[in-house]
């Protein structure tokens, strides 16, 4: 667990860099300076083996939940299993109950350790909206609300623009940072070569975009359902492929096509999402509630 604040203090400390030299900027040169910057960084990390390992994978990674073998020889997990499945398990022979019990347990293991991470990973979430809240509700909150809103008058009032810049991009990455760590924590591998800008740029810009970005819990649904629609986009395609199929005679050129590039509709489902928001919802799901400052 470690490696989840080491990784904040790092983005932390990457963001203090990059906002000395970027935000000066304003708007779309800022957006240009920061994406230009970032993958300076991410191919100087991929490229020098001698700083961190370039394209090598990670692995071996420690986990801050038990192992599906440990659990299935904890005694307390079988006991719970054969409970809850005794009124199938007593009709089998022993022979037959120690293999069922088996599978049961193999599958009980994984679905405590899933739950487990779930668990763990909710408490963070609910720790990070509670704290974000709370300073979102406090004078220092409604200081950043008034800089967002109207810099110039902010300004007047004696506010330092630039510091508070700066402070807001270095506690941002900073909880980007921990996100980051949690990640390669339950994935248990680090693979330089998935992290793509399509994927955790772009994706978490709809999921905000979507959620409401000016509320922290419409964020939050906004990821939950476009993390959803991202993973069942596939399946989807699918199953609109098959559709056209049973209209449209077997072999048609066009329907190949279009099975052949099944896998870039989740990139038509994500643009037309974020677009119908925009257009008919563009403070989001759930947009941000009017404060008085």
């Amino acid at each position: 667990m470690l490696s989840w604040i080491v990784g904040g203090l790092a983005a932390a400390g990457a963001a203090w860099w990059i906002g000395k030299i970027t935000l000066s900027l304003r708007s779309d040169y800022l957006a240009i300076a920061t994406l230009g910057i970032s993958e300076i960084i991410i191919y100087v990390i991929k490229n020098e083996d001698w700083f961190v390992r370039g394209l090598k994978n990670v692995y071996g990674l420690q986990r801050p939940v038990p192992y599906e073998v440990d659990m299935q020889k904890s005694e307390w997990l079988q006991n719970i299993v054969a409970w809850i499945h005794k009124s199938e398990l007593q009709f089998l022979s022993q022979s037959e109950q120690i293999d069922k019990l088996g599978d049961y347990v193999r599958e009980a293991s994984v679905v405590f350790v899933k739950l487990s991470y779930s668990g763990l990973f909710l408490v963070i979430l609910v720790a990070f909206i509670v704290l974000s809240n709370l300073a979102l509700n406090s004078p220092w909150g409604r200081k950043v609300r008034a800089i967002r809103d109207n810099e110039v008058a902010a300004s007047a009032m004696g506010k330092n623009i630039t510091r508070q810049h700066l402070q807001i991009f270095v506690i941002g990455s900073a909880i980007v940072g921990i996100a980051g760590a949690l990640l390669v924590t339950y994935d248990g591998i680090f693979i330089p070569t998935a992290y793509q800008p399509l994927r955790f740029t772009f994706l978490i810009w709809v999921m905000v975009i979507v959620g409401g970005s000016g509320n922290n819990l419409g964020s939050v649904l906004g990821a939950f359902i476009m993390w959803f629609i991202w993973i069942q986009s596939g399946p989807i395609g699918l199953w609109v492929v098959e559709m056209l199929g049973n209209y449209v005679q077997e072999g048609n050129t066009s329907l190949e096509f279009i099975e052949d590039r099944v896998h870039y509709l989740r990139l038509i489902f994500m643009g037309s999402i974020m677009l119908l928001i925009m257009r008919f919802s563009p403070g989001g799901i759930l947009p941000e509630k009017n404060k008085e400052l």
